[in-house]
């Protein structure tokens, strides 16, 4: 029998018990496309978080103090004078101590963890805010130390219900388990610059955001008033980043008439840390997904186990006008690899179809990987060889005699 007789008469044997090959396929279809659709959404949502992150550092970098240096002295701190002098060379577009930590937030009169950055009015240009109800700090407040406080929108919709509601009411905050609370106004409410990460992930556990002026930050919290440790810089051309971190440590050498004091990087948005969290992540639930494939492949090989049972006349009529036992074991091979082969295409196509939906509903853009999908359909078809094998082996060793008398 010819290969292409042999796989017109599978796709005739499938055709006869729609339902029944259906039903064989719909593993395979659950598989891929839940593998599909948890791969593009997982991906959209990587792309979208990491993306935010990035464009946060683009052109930025730091400065910071290396104080394991023996060489290193309290002299060599950034100061206001220095940062002056850093600022006179007009060489760099924005330049701001880069004051953050973790901090403790009385929230329901509970301490939760927050992360607190001090901010300048050169930090607002180098790392703005999206304001979403009051407003930001203006120049005075900047100067005055004055307790006032910038929450985000999911812990501000999380106290009082509405972020307009937030504002003028009072937040307290510790540096340390052991330290008093000190109590903060709150002037505005800015957008939670992981916003899109939480909504993806949980909404009951997140990081809280909240900003404060620097002089502020240094009355209630700095046991080293006007002495920093770090600065971030921005670039007045991002093209010319390299060059810029290479200059502002010869600026610094210079200036201070020292070496191998001062670190330069580029600044850490937390994306790459993200981005691995995230990969990883979308691999383990992908590989959970991809279980359900192989549940299909058994039960593509449960379902030819069956129809040997109720074909076996027909193998032996086979093998009485001539087939081989090689030509029945390509027919059922055939009809498990058509079978994995269709219901893989069928869940291709559902899982781009839920990815759209689901993707549309909750804000990302899913990003589909072709390689990724030919590969699904091959491992697909890869698997109804591989368990079609055992039912074509034993439907082609039949004989012929016995099988006729059934």
């Amino acid at each position: 029998m010819f290969f292409l007789e042999i796989l017109n008469d599978s796709i005739i044997n499938l055709k006869v018990n729609k339902f029944r090959s259906f039903l064989t396929m719909l593993g395979i279809i659950i598989g891929i496309s839940s593998v599909i659709a948890i791969a593009s959404l997982g991906e959209g949502g990587e792309n979208l978080v990491v993306g935010k992150l990035k464009e946060g550092g683009y052109g930025k970098f730091n400065v910071s103090i290396n104080k394991n240096n023996t060489k290193f002295r309290n002299k060599y701190f950034f100061t206001p004078n220095l940062i002056n002098s850093l600022v006179q060379t007009n060489k760099f577009k924005n330049i701001s101590p880069d004051v953050a930590e973790n901090v403790l937030i009385s929230i329901n009169k509970e301490k939760e963890f927050g992360y607190l950055e001090a901010s300048t009015v050169e930090f607002e240009k180098i790392s703005p805010i999206q304001v979403i109800s009051g407003r930001n700090f203006i120049p005075l407040e900047y100067k005055a130390g004055e307790n006032i406080i910038i929450i985000d929108n999911i812990t501000a919709n999380q106290l009082y219900g509405d972020t307009s509601q937030a504002l003028n009411k009072i937040i307290k905050i510790s540096k340390d388990w052991d330290k008093p609370l000190v109590s903060y106004r709150v002037v505005g409410v800015m957008k939670n610059p992981i916003e899109d990460l939480i909504k993806l992930i949980s909404e009951e556990y997140f990081p809280r955001f909240v900003r404060i002026p620097l002089k502020t930050y240094e009355k209630n919290f700095s046991d080293l008033p006007n002495k920093y440790t770090t600065l971030v810089i921005e670039s007045k051309f991002p093209k010319n980043l390299a060059q810029d971190m290479k200059e502002i440590k010869a600026i610094l050498n210079s200036l201070t008439n020292t070496k191998n004091i001062y670190e330069v990087n580029v600044k850490n948005t937390g994306a790459e840390s993200f981005e691995q969290i995230l990969k990883f992540l979308n691999i383990f639930i992908s590989i959970v997904a991809s279980i359900s494939i192989i549940v299909g492949g058994i039960g593509i090989m449960n379902i030819m186990l069956v129809s040997i049972v109720e074909r076996t006349n027909e193998i032996g009529i086979r093998k009485a006008i001539g087939a081989t036992n090689f030509d029945i074991l390509i027919l059922f091979l055939l009809e498990s690899v058509t079978l994995s082969f269709i219901g893989s295409c069928i869940g291709l196509s559902l899982g781009i179809s839920f990815s759209l939906i689901i993707g549309t509903f909750i804000g990302v853009q899913p990003i589909f990987n072709y390689l990724f999908m030919l590969v699904l359909i091959m491992v697909s078809i890869f698997i109804g060889v591989i368990f079609g094998v055992f039912p074509a082996v034993k439907a082609s060793k039949l004989d012929p005699i016995e099988a006729l008398r059934k």
